[in-house]
Formats: C-alpha cells, structure tokens, sequence
C-alpha cells in the first residue's frame, strides 16, 4: 500500500491533479449510430475482492472510452467506466477496439494504470497502448492513505471480459507456439534466449501467475468469509 497525502490543489482527488484531456462524455453522432445497433464490442468489468466496491460494467466499446473518476457532470453507470472512487484521476485511462483489439492506454494518470500488476508506463506519462485479452486483471490507481484523515482510499480492481462484435470473447492465443519457438532459436535470433519471442512468452507465463495469485487470493478471501460465519453460528 502507497501512502500519500491530499492534494491541495484539488479538494475532491488525492495526490496530483490530472491531465487535460478532450470531454469525452457525450457520444459523437458515429457513436450514437453504432450504439443503436447490436453489432459492437464490448467490455465487462467484474469487481474483485479487493477492489474499491463498485457494480459490474458492461461497456459497449465504440471509439474510446473514457475511463476515470466520477465528477460532477460524469458519473458513474452500468454502461460507462467512470468509477467513484478518489484515487483515480478525472481522465485515467482511454479504452478502445481497433483491427480486431482491444487496447488499454493509461492518460497521464497520477496513480497508475496496471495490467496482471504490471504498470503500463511511467508516473504522469502518457504509456503506450497495451492489447487487453479477456479474463486480464486490470488495477486502476493504488491505495491511498490520506494523513490528515488517516483514512485508506482503496483502488479499482477489475476482471475484464471483453467481446468481440460478433459476440466472441477475445482471449489470449495460445502460448504452446510462442514457447517452442523461444526455445528452438539460436543465441541472438528472434525465437533464441533473450530474444523478442522468449520475452513474450515469459511475461505471459507473468501474468498467468499473476491470474492464480488472484484466483488463490479470492479463494483465501471466501474461505476467511465462511469461517467467520460458522464461529458466529456456533456462538450464536
């Protein structure tokens, strides 16, 4: 857990103020056309146990998608990824599909955008776009303490799942390939030790760990759940 101060600055955001970016709240006339039809992708967000609470998200996926803090004229709904939540900077992070992908960006956010705990880029730096498969854990900003309160701000902790739109779930290839391959080449070649194809299939194998860690900690979670009832029971 990162402890931080209030941002003076900003009465209703911890830490520093976000990025300006374009109001992306009201929907363009080629988003109101897509909208209305059936044939769109879309995106899911499952709040995980450790997550700030929030309800599930189903978000169809048409241009980009703001995601970020809940203010005054934004707020937050079953069909959009504005969260109420004070980590989060006003414009976090930009969602969107293109060529078959989704794409995951972070928007100068002050606290972070990270994808099966890796970070997408530096502190308030724009990161590059990172692809998002179905069933990938996505961490927006990180706990806070603000001092003066002494009070803990949790952040945002989502399971997506994403849909293409014809109605498929967009998972993650296979990595039986991309394994082989890291293990066949020649020092120095793409598929060699140290090479590009080794180094994907690694940070998959990451965030495959990352995935059960989850899993585990989730189980954990519900396994202290039950026990607590069952002693109030038997104390009952």
């Amino acid at each position: 857990m990162s402890v931080y101060s209030m941002d003076s600055n900003d009465s209703d955001s911890l830490i520093l103020s976000s990025a300006t970016l374009p109001d992306l709240d009201q929907a363009s006339p080629l988003q109101e056309r897509q909208l209305n039809g059936s044939h769109v992708a879309k995106a899911c967000f499952k709040c995980r146990p450790q997550s700030h609470p929030f309800s599930e998200r189903q978000v169809p996926v048409v241009e980009l998608i703001k995601i970020g803090r809940s203010v005054a004229k934004s707020k937050p709904d079953a069909g959009n990824a504005i969260f109420d939540c004070k980590v989060l900077s006003r414009n976090h992070a930009v969602l969107w599909y293109e060529d078959g992908k989704f794409w995951l960006k972070d928007t100068k956010s002050s606290n972070g955008t990270f994808v099966n705990n890796q970070r997408l880029g530096k502190g308030n730096e724009e990161s590059a776009p990172r692809e998002l498969y179905s069933g990938d854990i996505v961490q927006l900003g990180v706990d806070v303490m603000e001092n003066t309160k002494k009070v803990t701000h949790g952040c945002i902790i989502a399971q997506v799942t994403l849909f293409h739109p014809d109605g498929s779930e967009a998972r993650r290839p296979p990595t039986s390939a991309m394994t082989a391959a890291g293990g066949s080449g020649g020092e120095g070649s793409s598929g060699g030790p140290g090479g590009p194809a080794s180094a994907q299939a690694n940070s998959v194998n990451q965030e495959q760990l990352y995935q059960l860690s989850q899993y585990l900690q989730e189980a954990l979670h519900r396994e202290n759940t039950i026990g607590l009832n069952w002693t109030n029971f038997a104390n009952y």
